[in-house]
This record gives C-alpha cells, sequence and structure tokens, in this order.
C-alpha cells in the first residue's frame, strides 16, 4: 500500500496538498489494515478495496466527531488516490466511480450494548496495563460523563471536588459535571495515586508516562491496547464510548452500576 501512496504523493504538484493527503491516507491504510468484519472481507492491496470498505470508512470517520470540511478533506483524499490508482491501471473503474456515488450522510451515533461497556471497562483489571487505575478511570469518566475526550484530558487535579464527587469543567466559571458512584469509585484509586506521589493542583490529571498530559492520541491508544481483553466484535471509537453512555441513561434505561 505504501508504495503507491509514495507514488500518487510525489505525482502532486502542490507540496502543501502533498502533506495534507499523507496523514489523510495513512489513517486510511490504517483503517482497511485493521478492520475487521464477517461482511465484509480484509485487504492487503489498495486495488482490492470495494464499495463496502469506502462506506465503512466513512461510518468510521463519522463516529470519530470529525467536522464536515475535515471529514470531506480526508474523503477527497481518498478520491484522488484512487483516480490516480485507475490511471495507473492499479484500480478498477467502478471502484472510483463508487467512492464519487456515496454522499457524506451523518449517521446515528454507534454505541456499544451495556454487555459490551461491562467488558471493556473492565479490561484494565484483566490485562497487564502499566497504568491500570488510570485507565480505568478514564474509561469510567468517558462512558458515565459523556465528556468529549479533549474535555475530559484539559482536566486538573483541582477540577475534582473533594472526595471526588464531581469535575469543574471549564474552570471556575464552567460547569460542575456530578458523578455517578461507579465513577467516584473508579476515580479514586488514581487521585489518591496522584496525592502519594505530591502531585500539585495544577498538574493534569490523567498523565503519560513523562508525567506530561495524556494527548488525545495517546487516549486512542489506551482504548486500543484493551480491545483484545474483550468480545467486541463492531469498530470501537472513542465518541462510541460517549455515545453508549447518553444511550443507556435514556429515561426507559437503566444507568449501569459497574462497580
Amino acid at each position: 500500500m505504501k508504495e503507491w501512496i509514495e507514488k500518487f504523493l510525489q505525482s502532486l504538484p502542490n507540496p502543501n496538498t502533498a502533506a495534507a493527503y499523507r496523514n489523510d491516507l495513512a489513517q486510511f491504510t490504517e483503517f482497511l489494515a485493521t478492520f475487521r468484519s464477517m461482511a465484509v472481507p480484509q485487504v492487503t492491496r489498495l486495488s482490492d478495496a470495494t464499495a463496502k470498505h469506502f462506506q465503512e470508512y466513512r461510518f468510521f470517520l463519522q463516529g470519530r466527531g470529525y467536522a464536515e470540511t475535515t471529514l470531506a478533506r480526508k474523503l477527497a483524499a481518498v478520491r484522488a488516490l484512487y483516480r490516480y490508482l485507475e490511471a495507473q491501471s492499479e484500480a478498477k473503474a467502478e471502484v472510483t466511480q463508487a467512492l464519487g456515488q456515496q454522499p457524506v450522510e451523518r449517521l446515528d451515533p454507534a454505541t456499544l450494548s451495556e454487555a459490551e461497556i461491562l467488558d471493556l471497562l473492565q479490561a484494565p483489571r484483566r490485562a497487564s496495563g502499566r497504568y491500570p487505575m488510570r485507565d480505568t478511570a478514564l474509561l469510567y469518566l468517558l462512558y458515565y460523563t459523556e465528556l468529549r475526550a479533549t474535555t475530559l484530558l484539559s482536566l486538573n487535579l483541582c477540577d475534582v471536588a473533594q472526595g471526588g464527587s464531581s469535575l469543574q469543567v471549564g474552570g471556575a466559571q464552567g460547569t460542575s459535571v456530578a458523578l455517578a458512584p461507579a465513577a467516584q469509585a473508579a476515580l479514586a484509586p488514581l487521585m489518591e495515586e496522584l496525592w502519594n506521589r505530591h502531585a500539585l493542583d495544577n498538574q493534569p490529571l490523567f498523565q503519560n508516562h513523562r508525567g506530561e498530559r495524556l494527548t488525545r492520541q495517546g487516549l486512542w491508544t489506551i482504548v486500543k491496547r484493551y480491545l483484545p481483553f474483550t468480545d467486541i466484535k463492531g469498530h470501537l471509537t472513542l465518541e462510541t464510548l460517549r455515545h453508549s453512555g447518553a444511550a443507556h441513561r435514556q429515561p426507559a434505561n437503566q444507568s449501569l452500576d459497574l462497580l
């Protein structure tokens, strides 16, 4: 895959376009390499991708919560690549046509079942990760607070109320978010560990191995690390956890008490 992408990028006259497409196409090839579905066969060559693969990629991008402009740019990069492959006789015309025929639509957010959520939230206890308390707290708060990943990662220790009953989002003038008992219980061991390390109030609540603020990419790496320890079959994103929490706490449903 990489060989043809490099040839395509080198054929572009604008280096800025090539740089933007490089990142977008790296995401596309990673998706093709990792996507698993009973209905859609796995591919190892770009030329083997079908209309179903492109549709699943759209679903994947939409599940990540990208803005419409970003979504359109990422799909444009894939279309441009396959037009190039068609010109080089490395892709069939119907593949390129399929890319142009599928409109960008906003889908209802994907969710996990309550059983799948339970499986994922308990995964750090089954796996041999380096930071089980941090990872457990992250997963529980993503599910129970429905906060966006970037918002959750922006929190500092001082944003956790005494006793861990709530989070202060957006600073002193922001919003207080109450925590469910299960989320409080998941957060408590992490807070104790941080205070035992004499962490400061203005330090990040969720830190990487260097003691720096965890990034969204780092969080996604953590979530993917635990997937092999679950029975989740669908395609998971950070937004899936958020939307699952909202769906499970609709009036017709009961909130899970997972601890």
